[in-house]
């Protein structure tokens, strides 16, 4: 019973980790998608 309860512990910490890791992956796509667009632009303008 002991080992269910630390499995199930451990597992809490480790979804907020991937929530927060996608969070951040979110993130990093939208600064990378503007990064592009901006360059697209600039290039367009040339």
């Amino acid at each position: 019973m002991a080992e269910t309860t630390t499995k199930h512990s451990r597992e809490i910490p480790a979804c907020r980790a991937t929530e927060h890791g996608v969070a951040g992956q979110v993130r990093a796509l939208t600064d990378l998608n503007r990064h592009l667009s901006d360059r697209q632009h600039a290039s367009s303008q040339e």
